[in-house]
């Protein structure tokens, strides 16, 4: 109790009960692995763990594969607090290793280490491959052993000089499979595995003649690009451009295919040389600068596309004609130098023009 001073006047005496100690401090509790097993099978070391729930909370977990002298041959660290098992793909030999597991828990503190033994013992190898087993001869296949030793890969029931290691890169076609022995131990057999490898075509080329793109490919299905992308429709082995760009083509055969160089494709004003004069346009009067007429020394056979294009390959105005001469008003351009583009059959054909004001 207290009683308060003399200048409350006295006041009134206050009692106050006996306090009740709380105890200690609380203190944090640490992660603990309950318990651990590592299993291996057809080259995969299988991991599981369990925790105390009633402590801190897994954070991140970090497995070591450590052989029988003490070296680290596998160091993983993984961030998921709900992980309890693991799958690992780490080729081993036959022989006796240690497992080892620690956890580090929310409050950032780490558990004690926990272990378990396992033995690897690759009894019967299987070849594994990281891509489809019918692949095209411009691309390439890995095969590779669920063992890590012991292997001789095989061709056609033959022996392939020198192929031990535990992968290989197939480059004919047949049948694989690995014979492995270990320790003077029988030999034994991975089921076979059909290997197909099919001829990709030949690099095409691309050819340009002033007006129309051509490949000479042949057995083949072709498909035009620009720019990086198919054209569509555009199947054939010739096709007549349309916009200035990178073209090329791809052709095709039996699943496989390859892609020829790009053809950067620039307005020019040259005309292809077979091109008989009757099909031939003139440009007068060049250079112009209120108007231009393309003329025809005969009138067209079919109708034609007339396209005025600027210096960057720009289609500034298009008509429709079947008349052996067409006048086109440029009397709003500026000076420069232009294109007039006439697409149609055998009138394919570019012509430049100079426009002065």
């Amino acid at each position: 109790s207290t009683t308060p001073s003399s200048s409350f006047n006295g006041g009134r005496t206050l009692s106050l009960g006996t306090q009740i100690s709380q105890g200690a401090s609380p203190s944090l509790t640490i992660c603990s692995i309950t318990s651990l097993s590592a299993t291996n099978s057809d080259g995969t070391t299988n991991v599981e763990w369990e925790i105390d729930n009633h402590k801190s909370p897994q954070l991140s977990t970090k497995v070591e594969i450590i052989d029988s002298v003490g070296n680290i041959l596998f160091s993983i660290i993984d961030t998921m607090p709900q992980l309890r098992k693991l799958e690992i793909n780490h080729f081993l030999d036959d022989g006796n290793y240690l497992l080892r597991l620690t956890i580090r828990d929310i409050f950032n503190q780490l558990s004690q280490v926990a272990t378990s033994n396992f033995s690897v013992s690759c009894a019967t190898p299987i070849i594994y491959l990281n891509g489809n087993a019918s692949f095209c001869s411009d691309t390439s296949l890995t095969l590779s052993s669920s063992c890590a030793s012991g292997n001789q890969w095989y061709l056609n029931d033959n022996p392939i000089v020198n192929a031990i290691s535990n992968i290989y890169i197939p480059d004919i076609s047949g049948i694989y499979k690995i014979v492995k022995s270990t320790n003077g131990c029988p030999a034994v057999s991975s089921l076979p595995l059909t290997v197909t490898i099919m001829q990709s075509p030949s690099t095409p080329d691309i050819n340009w003649n002033g007006s129309q793109f051509s490949t000479t490919a042949t057995g083949v299905t072709n498909q035009w690009f620009l720019n990086g992308n198919p054209i569509s429709g555009a199947t054939s082995s010739v096709y007549t451009p349309t916009t200035i760009g990178n073209y090329n083509v791809q052709v095709s055969s039996n699943g496989c295919s390859s892609s020829s160089d790009n053809y950067n494709l620039i307005v020019t004003g040259i005309d292809p040389s077979n091109l008989p004069s009757i099909f031939s346009a003139q440009v007068m009067p060049n250079p112009a600068s209120n108007k231009v007429v393309v003329k025809f020394s005969e009138t067209p056979a079919t109708t034609l596309e007339i396209q005025l294009l600027n210096n960057l390959g720009a289609i500034i105005k298009t008509m429709k004609t079947k008349n052996n001469s067409t006048v086109i008003d440029i009397s709003k351009l500026s000076s420069g130098i232009y294109f007039i583009r006439i697409i149609g059959g055998v009138y394919n054909q570019i012509k430049k023009l100079e426009i002065i004001k």
